[in-house]
């Protein structure tokens, strides 16, 4: 599916490519492309109309899913990793999403976005600039804000993953032991970790956005980057932070198992304690002698289960006294 805005100052079209080239060939201004699903036809299509290198072509047709940034000679090819929706719910299910990839191409007078499915923040951002008077008109412009809009889209993320963190902390401080709990904390340090590796890229490829020159960037733009660019960073700082969190919450499930375990051998030493003297009495009575104590008397059974009784209480009041238990 092919989208495209002709952009000529504050007014803005929609048109229909290539049958209304002539409309950007005359009249100028800035033409915004979006392609999803591409395929090798529409992309030898685009080759013929903008002049696109085979670079460009390879990288839209076989994805990578690594941020990058190259330089061709009229043209410059950012790959960004932007947050979708998916279909595939997990263990822990932080508003199902995923990295979809986002080829943006960037000539003299167009910008051509293209991605195997389709990418909410260029959805919504391409409806906003639709309207009149939304952004500024300019080519540098519109890629800052492809940029930023891809970024902020992790925030979403983060703040769900800020609140499963803090949902699995809770469960643990309050003695929840399970497997359930467990598996949580390893999906939600999968997560992590896969955001921490595909945003390196990434904030690598807005870094060099960032410092080098390019032709169609002015000087007034640079501040607009980098605040891109750090953005970026403070995404990766959190997600070190969380990285650190559920290390420190998998160590306290870890020891709160320990803790419990050590409580229920604790208890079992105690009963086994308490019975041993009892079953030695029990054994010392169940000896085959004619001559015992109490052996022969009415009573001689009631007095020894007494003494086994008080014997066994005593002993668990002594530890008990002791806070053993």
């Amino acid at each position: 599916m092919l989208q495209a805005l002709l952009i000529q100052g504050e007014h803005r079209t929609v048109i229909n490519w290539p049958e209304d080239r002539a409309k950007w060939d005359s009249g100028g201004g800035l033409l915004w492309l979006d392609l999803q699903a591409p395929s090798e036809q529409a992309m030898q299509e685009l080759t013929k109309e903008l002049d696109l290198h085979p670079m460009v072509v390879r990288a839209c047709l076989h994805p990578e899913h690594r941020g990058r940034l190259r330089e061709f000679t009229s043209q410059m090819l950012l790959v960004l990793n932007a947050v979708g929706r998916s279909s595939e719910g997990g263990k822990v299910d932080v508003g199902r999403w995923r990295t979809l990839e986002l080829n943006v191409i960037v000539g003299r007078r167009f910008v051509l976005t293209v991605h195997p499915e389709m990418v909410p923040a260029v959805a919504a951002l391409f409806a906003r600039w639709k309207k009149a008077g939304e952004g500024k008109p300019t080519l540098e412009y519109l890629l800052f804000s492809l940029c930023d809009s891809v970024v902020a889209g992790y925030y979403v993320v983060l703040d769900r993953l800020d609140k499963y963190i803090d949902d699995a902390e809770t469960s643990i401080f309050n003695g929840e032991v399970s497997r359930h709990v467990l598996d949580r904390i390893f999906a939600l340090k999968k997560h992590i970790l896969y955001l921490r590796r595909v945003l390196g890229p990434q904030r690598d490829a807005l870094g060099a956005l960032m410092r080098r020159e390019f032709d169609f960037l002015s000087p007034e733009m640079r501040p607009y980057f980098v605040d891109v660019y750090e953005h970026t960073l403070r995404i990766i700082d959190l997600l070190d932070t969380y990285r650190d969190m559920i290390s420190t919450a998998l160590d306290a499930y870890l020891s709160t198992v320990n803790n419990r375990m050590n409580q229920i051998m604790k208890m079992l030493t105690i009963v086994s304690t308490v019975m041993l003297p009892l079953t030695l009495i029990s054994g010392i009575f169940g000896m085959n002698f004619a001559h015992m104590p109490l052996v022969g008397s009415p009573a001689g059974f009631w007095i020894t289960v007494g003494g086994m009784v008080v014997l066994g209480g005593g002993m668990w009041t002594y530890f008990r006294h002791k806070k053993w238990m």
